[in-house]
């Protein structure tokens, strides 16, 4: 004899099915109905028949790279108001569609936040997620930088620091120059594996306590990096 212990679902009406994990998270009326929100936005075909399809498809999605992880994130992301949605019901509670789709957007308005924090404008509807990453186009330019030598009597120094794989290889190094651009010193060591970051900082430190080993007060200290700048 075999008996089921599986009750009846209680987010779906009229209570015909069986609470299982396949029904409750992608075959059931509610979880359908939720999916195909948000692939209708992407190039995903349906129906899944088992919670892995589902997943797999997310995550191999040949889509935009700059998608890529956020699709990654959307099965964890969906299904997880759903089944907060299905304890609501089970304690009397009512949970309905559109709450659950807002709480889902809000998650994935926040992972894209996150990911990409340069973004500014960034809608807050599914679809228009999706098609304000298709449309995104990153802004770059460049301008001339030029080296102009020291005040009379002051030196300059600038400092660089680069990790070969971020953290991996790493490499300060400085060089010093007087007032009319003649070299004075040049130094470069290898250091534990560490980020670009760091290195930037390590070779500031390095020429700090170079300038104090010699006496040095009259110096500027220029670095390529603009996150130390702002860190300093």
């Amino acid at each position: 004899m075999k008996i089921s212990i599986a009750s009846k679902c209680r987010c779906c009406d009229p209570l015909q099915q069986k609470e299982t994990v396949q029904h409750l998270f992608l075959t059931g009326e509610f979880a359908q109905s939720l999916w195909q929100y948000y692939r209708g936005a992407t190039s995903i075909i349906d129906p899944f028949v088992q919670i892995h399809q589902a997943m797999v498809m997310w995550w191999d999605n040949p889509y935009l790279s700059k998608l890529k992880h956020v699709f990654q994130a959307v099965p964890t992301i969906v299904c997880w108001p759903m089944w907060k949605r299905r304890n609501a019901i089970m304690n009397g509670e009512c949970m309905s569609k559109n709450k659950v789709i807002y709480c889902i957007n809000l998650n994935l308005h926040n992972l894209i936040r996150t990911l990409y924090h340069w973004l500014r404008n960034v809608l807050h509807t599914w679809p228009q997620m999706v098609q304000y990453l298709e449309e995104y186009k990153l802004r770059m330019g460049c301008r001339e930088v030029m080296w102009e030598t020291s005040s009379a009597s002051w030196f300059k120094c600038n400092t660089d620091g680069a990790s070969r794989g971020n953290p991996g290889q790493s490499s300060p190094a400085f060089c010093i120059r007087d007032d009319k651009g003649d070299l004075i010193n040049i130094a470069a060591r290898r250091v534990a594996d560490t980020t670009n970051i760091c290195a930037e900082a390590m070779a500031i430190g390095y020429v700090i306590a170079y300038y104090v080993e010699k006496i040095l007060l009259t110096v500027v200290i220029e670095t390529d990096s603009l996150a130390m700048l702002n860190i300093i």
